[in-house]
């Protein structure tokens, strides 16, 4: 969203008083205005350096190859056996089948 003429002017006013009014504060937003300028849509982004993503990718390996060990010892191999069928019920004594 673009800024008015008038909208521009008061946020210059604010800065130029608020420099004038504490240096310190002006000295840490210049420290801070003075790093490269990203335009475009990752300007507010991170910067991840190639180690950080090498070191990523390499605990993500290490845990999946934790987690396929744990899978493969915890099933030990062997095929799952199914239960037993369960035997008919046969009515008891008293239970019969209504005539």
């Amino acid at each position: 969203m673009e800024l008015s003429d008038r909208e521009r002017r008061l946020l210059a006013e604010i800065e130029q008083n608020l420099r004038r009014r504490d240096r310190a504060f002006a000295r840490r937003i210049d420290a801070l205005n003075g790093g490269p300028l990203r335009s475009g849509p990752q300007r507010f982004a991170c910067y991840v350096s190639r180690r950080e993503i090498v070191c990523l990718l390499a605990i993500v390996i290490v845990m999946t190859v934790v987690l396929v060990s744990v899978t493969l010892v915890a099933g030990g191999g062997r095929p799952v056996t199914p239960l037993p069928p369960h035997p008919p019920t046969v009515p008891g004594p008293g239970q019969g089948q209504p005539k």
